[in-house]
């Protein structure tokens, strides 16, 4: 009888690949992937370790899991990811019920270490090269990830990703090409390519924008990629989004904090000026552009004055949507030797500030596109009653359709946009594109 597989993944874009290619490789090896936990002969749980709260939700999801091995002793648990690579052998010595611990590098290697007769239980040394789907594409879905990049050698000093993803690496250009090709061959409608700083891609000199160029001729009809740093936006990639027609206008560009003190502390390479004058560039080049961000609060010796800057800016820039979040202390950090001097109240209060402030924004943003006719590529039908077709447009805004409820995922029509809530647009299809 074939085994079966769960897996369980927390946190990024990243680990969500890393996960994609670990269940094709078992997939080739003959395992069934099963959503229920009880019913499988491995569990894997693909584990975040940016913030406090990711690790206290996965940490009781393992325990839950692990605890199913009284009825199955023959059942395996594998922690993996950015928390086991942090956190090694204390992981075991909380929840003995876990049998390894592997780090992000390890992810593809998973079958042949629960297959080897080692007594080892921690895999979690960095390892050169990025791995990639190799037996082809499981998910069903008319959108992938594709890493290209995988570490980071910025060192934010908030950050952990750096000591958990280790250094950076970049993926040759033939093995993007070739997985790129196997996406669309599986009906990928989209691609987005996966980094921890995506932008700093180098292959034996080509760089982030050429490798674009080089996607591009065989690209499908959508192109995406994150994460980007400021520092390494470069007029080359931002003349990009007006040459490549499959690259979607959007681009997610964490700006973190508005006040230079702040982002000095932070070690980001860059000054709120710099920063805004590649939104002035990028608008110029591609007027409608959608921008993301990611804002933290209550940075180490953040004052008001300091919030303030943040709030000008965001106000200045106006994104279409922001992740945005109270600092919280990281060990092993930079930052972590700094005085957490904010509050927990004033974090609280400057968080839902600009939480109130961005929202207001979004709303804005989002009702300009009432009355547009636009591109969205069908992905799912809506979670709430009437279950609509659901999907998203070029600048990666959710849009619900109304009048047409036989529409396929993967088909990319054009609608009319009709209204806007919040971060929902519904329109009516007119049209496939």
């Amino acid at each position: 009888m074939a085994k079966k597989f769960y897996i369980l993944t927390f946190g990024c874009q990243m680990n969500e690949y890393d996960s994609e290619v670990l269940e094709s490789i078992l997939s080739a090896d003959g395992y069934i992937l099963t959503g229920k936990p009880d019913e499988a002969d491995l569990a894997v749980i693909n584990t975040c370790s940016v913030r406090k709260k990711a690790e206290t939700r996965a940490m009781a999801r393992i325990a839950q899991i692990a605890a199913l091995k009284k009825d199955k002793r023959s059942f395996k648990v594998v922690v993996a990811g950015c928390m086991a690579k942090r956190a090694g052998q204390a992981i075991i010595d909380q929840i003995p019920g876990v049998d390894y611990v592997i780090g992000p590098d390890f992810i593809p290697e998973i079958p042949d270490i629960i297959d080897s007769p080692e007594t080892k239980k921690i895999y979690i040394d960095e390892k050169g090269g990025v791995e990639g789907l190799t037996n082809g594409f499981k998910g069903g879905r008319p959108t992938a990830f594709l890493a290209i990049t995988k570490g980071c050698e910025n060192y934010c000093s908030y950050c952990i990703v750096p000591y958990v993803r280790g250094s950076m690496r970049s993926r040759p250009v033939d093995s993007i090409l070739a997985e790129i090709k196997l996406l669309k061959n599986s009906g990928v409608k989209e691609i987005t390519l996966l980094g921890q700083n995506v932008n700093s891609y180098n292959d034996n000199g080509i760089d982030f924008p050429s490798l674009l160029r080089l996607i591009a001729p065989d690209s499908p009809p959508r192109l995406r990629f994150l994460t980007s740093h400021p520092k390494d936006i470069s007029d080359n990639l931002i003349a990009c989004f007006a040459e490549i027609p499959s690259l979607c206008q959007s681009l997610h560009l964490p700006l973190q904090s508005g006040s230079d003190k702040i982002l000095e502390a932070m070690n980001r390479g860059y000054t709120a000026k710099h920063y805004l004058g590649l939104i002035e560039k990028l608008r110029r080049m591609a007027p409608d552009i959608s921008l993301s961000t990611d804002l933290i609060v209550g940075f180490p010796g953040e004052t008001e004055d300091d919030f303030q800057q943040t709030l000008d800016l965001v106000k200045e820039i106006e994104y279409d949507s922001a992740f945005m979040f109270r600092y919280s202390v990281r060990p092993g950090t930079k930052a972590a030797e700094f005085a957490d001097d904010v509050p927990e109240e004033v974090k609280i209060e400057r968080l839902n500030k600009l939480i109130s402030l961005q929202q207001g924004i979004a709303d804005k943003r989002s009702a300009r596109w009432v009355g547009c006719s636009i591109e969205v590529l069908i992905e799912k039908k809506s979670r709430r009653e009437p279950f609509y077709p659901q999907g998203k447009t070029r600048g990666g805004q959710s849009v619900i359709i109304t009048n047409n409820d036989h529409l396929n995922v993967g088909e990319l029509i054009i609608a009319k946009i009709e209204s806007s809530r919040s971060k929902t647009l519904f329109g009516q299809a007119e049209k496939l594109a």
